[in-house]
């Protein structure tokens, strides 16, 4: 299992939060594919 900071741990206590999985493939060619089970557009690092 994985640990958790007290900040986190503390908004995630809060009941309103949701988290959202990403994930981002860079391949070789310099293509990069991103993935997310959140059902909105994200942005994230730029």
């Amino acid at each position: 299992m994985k640990t958790l900071s007290p900040e986190l741990q503390a908004h995630l206590d809060e009941g309103t939060t949701t988290l959202a999985l990403c994930w981002r493939i860079s391949r070789n060619d310099g293509v990069a594919l991103g993935f997310t089970d959140h059902d909105r557009a994200l942005v994230f690092d730029g």
